[in-house]
């Protein structure tokens, strides 16, 4: 067991990885963001049950990517991160359904979000 915590910046976007290394956990799982719906800020946790490159990304209900939150290696553990209701080039988005996808290794899954104005 772990018991140390990690902080990790992703320089792109200035968001911040707050990552419990305590407890390992059995299963990779993404959890629901909260507040959601949210404005502007919300909340995304996801477990992870080994160290991998990690990636978590935003999609609007086109399919079409509105932002990279994060790529890097992440130990194992539970992490989290604030995404701000920013696309890629810094402007806000619009009241809707968004997505969220956390990809780490062989482990992937989505969830889904709302924006309100």
């Amino acid at each position: 067991v772990r018991s140390r915590r990690q902080r990790q910046m992703c320089i792109r976007d200035r968001l911040e990885v707050d990552s419990d290394l305590s407890n390992v956990p059995m299963k990779f799982e993404v959890h629901n963001n909260y507040p959601n719906p949210f404005n502007p800020v919300t909340t995304i946790r996801f477990d992870l049950p080994e160290a991998n490159r990690t990636k978590v990304t935003v999609w609007n209900i086109l399919g079409q990517l509105v932002n990279t939150l994060y790529i890097g290696d992440l130990q194992a553990g539970s992490h989290k991160l604030h995404f701000n209701g920013l696309d890629r080039s810094g402007q806000a988005l619009s009241s809707g359904v968004y997505f969220y996808k956390v990809e780490s290794g062989p482990f992937h899954a989505t969830k889904k979000m709302m924006l309100l104005k």
